[in-house]
């Protein structure tokens, strides 16, 4: 049609409701009527003969099962592989055909130009997704795959998760787990400056404790704002907590913030991958143990 890109976003506020909802409720609103004066309604064809008749405003079409199967039996199948957690996600920026990005927090800040292919990192880096190297991957796939999710079942909700690949059938998730770790390659951090810790930045942060205030203690941050120069300290941080065993999983705590000086930073973490637990948590999941390096 045209467009160059296009972005679709997803509010708490009459989240997918459009036009047709209304409509929708008017014709069952009709045929509860119909119900209430004696008159039975079994099924949806039904449901067509006898309120066609009793409404001018819609227009109302019947389309069986028999006509739904004449067009579905010939759509091309393509092997597409889905995308976890798509009830956490409330933000979708396509720049081109058969990709796009998305993140759980739509952001329409100055930072972002669609014209030229630029999004903002307010709050999180967006996910990116490529439907064609899915599919590229899928088909070349010669051995059977089996996908293992790693998840925390504590809630009931849909869940963001992660897939390891394994053709052993014998492999547990203890297993994969492990594998996943010993495979990881070193993480290189990026030494902090004026120029690179913006808002939204993962940080080590290293303070002064005890009673003379000579202990170095070291916690993972986030950075929250970057402050004026008016204004007192550089940076404004949420702190993080570990959450689980493996040292990688971290949540932020919303009441532990502080104000802090660039010299206070120690380095400047990879960008985590972010994970929706439940309705609202969100974790951070970093590519190694983070605990290690607050030691």
């Amino acid at each position: 049609m045209g467009f160059k890109n296009g972005t679709w976003n997803f509010f708490e506020s009459s989240h997918g409701k459009g036009a047709p909802d209304g409509v929708g409720g008017a014709l069952k609103r009709l045929g509860n009527h119909l119900v209430a004066h004696g008159l039975d309604i079994p099924n949806a064809e039904t449901f067509y003969e006898l309120v066609k008749d009793h409404t001018q405003k819609i227009k109302l079409f019947y389309v069986s099962e028999a006509d739904l199967l004449k067009y579905t039996d010939n759509l091309p199948i393509t092997p597409l592989a889905t995308i976890q957690g798509t009830r956490q996600i409330h933000q979708i920026i396509t720049f081109k055909e058969m990709e796009m990005f998305y993140r759980s927090l739509s952001c329409f800040c100055a930072e972002n130009d669609w014209a030229c292919e630029k999004l903002c990192n307010c709050f999180f880096k967006a996910q990116f997704v490529s439907f064609d190297k899915q599919k590229d991957e899928l088909k070349g796939k010669k051995k059977k795959s089996r996908y293992y999710q790693i998840y925390d079942s504590s809630s009931e909700s849909e869940q963001d998760i992660t897939f390891q690949e394994t053709d052993d059938e014998d492999a547990n998730l203890e297993e994969l787990i492990e594998r996943g770790e010993e495979e990881l390659e070193p993480q290189l951090f990026e030494i902090p400056s004026k120029t690179n810790i913006v808002q939204g930045a993962f940080i080590i942060v290293e303070l002064l404790g005890g009673a003379r205030k000579k202990l170095k203690h070291k916690y993972a941050a986030v950075v929250t704002k970057v402050c004026l120069e008016e204004e007192d300290g550089d940076y404004s941080v949420m702190f993080l907590i570990k959450q689980g065993k493996q040292g990688n999983s971290y949540i932020a705590d919303e009441k532990d913030e502080s104000i802090i000086d660039l010299k206070q930073v120690k380095v400047i973490l990879p960008q985590p991958k972010i994970v929706l637990k439940g309705l609202q948590r969100v974790v951070y999941e970093f590519p190694f143990n983070l605990e290690r390096e607050l030691v």
